[in-house]
């Protein structure tokens, strides 16, 4: 079960490291797709978590913001259905001033946090080495710290996913929660989380077998990582560099 889990932890490293890469987004210039990009963040190391079990998850990237329309009821941005291989995603977004209150169009100058929902179902096919995959997910985050150049993302996910392996089935419930995760300020330079942690609850389930796990990381500003894997009766501590996520990490 260790080998396992060492895979997605280089995953979610590696999407978290790539905050700060010049490659992606332009973070220095707050539009509604930046902030979209960072909120994500939780959800990508959800998905990566998820692969611990050895079944890849698929996910469905969202469209551009401008796209997604304001609703009075909901007081949200509501988006585009987008279907991917049989996987339909729905978004909805909420901009949020210092007050909580929802705004009807953005601000740089305003919007204090940023509140994203998103519901992930279907059926698809060709991932890793399941025949199909069905998949039922939701998550709810929220990246706050706008207003005074310290992005946080706090939030939680669920999914269920039910895959077909050489004839047998397969079910990963999982529970993600990031707490408090601090995110690179405009401008600063800095590449990695300044602090907070994500942690990822796994049941798996295949035929009359059932095993829990769970994968804590903590961040602190470095590219040093730690974060401690638990499966049964066994616990390990382990530190891996962000600088290079695929290397093999240090364990005790």
């Amino acid at each position: 079960m260790r080998h396992l889990l060492l895979i997605p932890a280089a995953a979610v490293m590696a999407g978290l490291a790539a905050c700060g890469d010049t490659t992606g987004p332009d973070l220095s210039v707050v539009t509604v797709d930046t902030l979209l990009a960072q909120a994500s963040l939780g959800g990508a190391a959800s998905a990566a978590g998820l692969s611990a079990a050895g079944v890849p998850l698929a996910s469905v990237t969202p469209g551009s913001a401008s796209a997604c329309l304001f609703n009075a009821t909901s007081q949200s941005f509501v988006c585009p259905d987008r279907t991917v291989n049989g996987l339909t995603l729905k978004m909805s977004y909420q901009l949020l001033d210092a007050s909580n209150n929802a705004l009807v169009s953005f601000s740089p100058t305003v919007v204090a946090a940023i509140r994203t929902i998103q519901d992930v179902s279907g059926t698809t096919t060709g991932i890793g080495n399941a025949a199909t995959a069905t998949v039922t997910a939701h998550s709810d985050q929220i990246l706050s710290g706008l207003l005074s150049n310290k992005p946080t993302l706090n939030g939680t996910s669920t999914n269920k996913t039910t895959s077909t392996v050489s004839g047998a089935t397969l079910t990963m419930d999982s529970k993600q929660t990031t707490t408090a995760l601090v995110l690179p300020a405009r401008g600063s330079g800095d590449q990695y989380p300044q602090s907070g942690s994500i942690k990822t609850e796994l049941t798996i389930t295949s035929g009359s077998t059932s095993s829990s796990m769970s994968l804590t990381m903590t961040f602190n500003g470095t590219s040093s990582v730690t974060y401690v894997l638990s499966s049964g009766t066994t616990t390990q501590t382990c530190t891996m560099d962000l600088r290079n996520p695929s290397a093999q990490p240090s364990c005790h």
